[in-house]
């Protein structure tokens, strides 16, 4: 049996909403074959479940870039965001009144506007609850929305100067990506005993987990590779599945 890792946004689904049908079929054959299939995401588990079709929902699931995770549909986390650290950047918000959302375990807190690209992405099943920001005491995982390349830098300067936090900056994005130190989705791999797999991403949170996968398929949806050693693969349908069915 061999592990399969697949990054959903940018790497199998381009809309934000779905995984196009020719693709899923292709990771059906992956998983007749008697092979594993992980789903890591940025997304937390609650925004990840509306994008894969329901058969998919009791696979091993990465979310919140390794800080949560759900196998069978039970949910555990990995790591939360300290007490301290989690005040830095509420403190942070408020000092340059930031856009964010806030993700606890399930719940969230958020003040995003509506032209942002996530704003149709958080929670559309209705799974959760917004709730005030004071009322998130352990973060899963922070995004900051809406940052200039200079705010990003200055902001990203701070958390790392004043933090242990792992801080991710997604390209083309204006957000910040923030979890608890050393967590990302190869951390989290490692933590779970799967040490050999072969991974699909593309951007800047798929970066260890494709440094360390056995073979790793770089889809080129933002960027060209970030990692040596990589696959390069079109952001197109039919190649992603000539990726994928290659190891068939």
């Amino acid at each position: 049996m061999k592990n399969f890792v697949f990054d959903i946004d940018g790497t199998v689904s381009f809309d934000g909403q779905s995984i196009p049908d020719n693709i899923v079929n292709s990771i059906k054959k992956i998983i007749l074959n008697d092979n594993q299939v992980i789903f890591a995401s940025a997304r937390p588990i609650r925004d990840l479940l509306p994008v894969l079709p329901e058969e998919f929902s009791d696979n091993l699931l990465i979310g919140a870039n390794g800080a949560m995770v759900s196998n069978q549909s039970e949910i555990r986390i990995i790591n939360s965001i300290g007490k301290k650290d989690a005040e830095y950047i509420f403190e942070l918000i408020t000092r340059y009144q930031l856009s964010y959302v806030v993700d606890s375990d399930w719940n969230y807190a958020s003040q995003i506007s509506e032209s942002n690209c996530m704003y149709g992405q958080i929670d559309v099943g209705n799974f959760a609850r917004r709730v005030p920001l004071s009322m998130i005491e352990s973060p899963v995982k922070v995004i900051l929305l809406d940052l200039t390349d200079e705010l990003i830098e200055e902001i990203s300067g701070l958390l790392n100067a004043n933090t242990n936090l792992s801080v991710v900056s997604h390209i083309g994005e204006g957000n910040l990506n923030i979890t608890a130190s050393e967590v990302n989705k190869y951390s989290t791999l490692n933590k779970l005993g799967i040490t050999e797999y072969i991974a699909f991403g593309n951007d800047m949170n798929d970066i260890e987990m494709l440094q360390h996968a056995e073979s790793g398929i770089w889809i080129t949806s933002k960027t060209d590779p970030l990692v040596d050693n990589q696959t390069v693969c079109a952001a197109d349908v039919n190649e992603i599945i000539k990726n994928i069915e290659m190891f068939l």
